[in-house]
């Protein structure tokens, strides 16, 4: 009997150590703590209403592996940001449940994370984040010092989509950034890597262009995927021409001429518009590209009832930056041929068009 009752107290001693310990301490108690520990405060602000943060204690932080990653690495706090914490969760300006916060003895902010995350990706997660050695601005250095394993390209490719950022044109060249290191470690890999399920995100993630290497990859080799992966490999490539065909209709993507070409080319070559909807939009990318804004004014007048609906919000949603470059007479040219299309597009389209106007006349939104 004392035999059987020892091991009952060692399983669940055992058990008790092999999930998280989140200590039921104070959040000052917890800076001293993880002072004199050598470690950082990890603190997982949860509401009594929030699904996410329960299933995170019910199947993630039960884990032996969480627990021993968590109970070596922090000073584990759980508090309640609508009850006991709610002044130390509006300090913070959290803006979803859960939210992780990994803070320093000293209440610097190291890290933060929003949102359910398995323990697999959760432990990789705070890990390479916390990782010295894979900060962003030593990530960038280990890059331009030649080295290129599949786990430093992507982690440098994704610190520089999470790059901080104060206008959207900022924000674009860092996702353009990104895709040119993916691209560039794409054109290294050898023929057979490139069917291998490591780089499968390559094509999922970062084909976006027509041009690019992995797109060009999966065109011409599309038959020596495994089928599994044929039906949505297509979808992907369907769905890279409509998407760069709206792109360059919105004026998104800069014109170059033997890319376009080449996008035409394909969209013909691998019958991706069998209804014939790309054709009109055909004639609006082309009068832009020649650069006389007048020109294209009287083009959209003439020919815009034309387009498809989707391609018709396109148009009419950033007309104003379309036309920036031009001189005053120009913007009222665009301006009056705004308000004359109103009456004859739908609601989506008269609300972008209503903007647009607005815009052009220098009135805010």
């Amino acid at each position: 009997m004392k035999k059987l009752i020892s091991i009952i107290l060692l399983a669940l001693t055992v058990s008790a150590q092999a999930q998280v310990e989140f200590r039921k301490i104070s959040y000052d108690e917890a800076l001293k703590a993880a002072k004199a520990e050598g470690k950082l405060v990890f603190i997982d602000f949860y509401t009594d209403w929030c699904a996410p943060c329960k299933g995170m204690d019910k199947f993630e932080f039960v884990k032996p592996e969480m627990g021993e990653y968590m109970n070596k690495t922090f000073v584990p706090l759980k508090i309640n940001a609508e009850k006991e914490g709610k002044e130390l969760a509006s300090q913070f300006r959290l803006d979803g449940y859960p939210t992780f916060i990994v803070v320093d003895p000293d209440k610097g902010e190291r890290l933060r994370s929003v949102g359910y995350k398995d323990s697999k990706e959760f432990i990789k997660f705070f890990s390479d984040k916390l990782d010295d050695n894979k900060t962003p601005e030593r990530l960038r250095q280990r890059y331009e010092a030649g080295e290129r394993s599949l786990e430093i390209v992507t982690l440098y490719a994704n610190s520089l989509k999470e790059k901080p950022f104060t206008t959207m044109e900022e924000h674009n060249e860092n996702i353009a950034a990104a895709d040119d290191v993916i691209q560039e470690y794409f054109t290294q890999l050898s023929d057979s890597d490139r069917f291998k399920n490591e780089n499968m995100f390559i094509y999922w993630d970062y084909s976006k262009y027509p041009e690019q290497p992995s797109t060009r990859f999966i065109v011409d080799n599309m038959n020596r995927f495994i089928p599994q992966m044929r039906i949505g490999l297509q979808q992907l490539i369907n769905k890279i021409y409509n998407d760069n065909l709206l792109l360059y209709l919105g004026g998104k993507r800069k014109f170059n001429d033997a890319d376009y070409q080449y996008f035409k080319q394909n969209v013909a070559n691998l019958a991706i518009d069998k209804q014939h909807l790309f054709d009109n939009a055909y004639g609006f990318i082309e009068q832009y590209a020649k650069g006389d804004l007048n020109a294209y004014i009287d083009y959209c007048g003439n020919n815009y009832a034309k387009l498809t609906e989707d391609q018709q919000h396109v148009l009419f949603n950033d007309y104003a930056n379309m036309v920036k470059r031009g001189d005053s007479a120009t913007k009222k040219h665009a301006e009056q041929f705004l308000r004359k299309a109103l009456p004859n597009i739908d609601i989506r389209s008269m609300y972008y068009a209503t903007m647009q106007i607005m815009k052009l006349e220098g009135k805010k939104e």
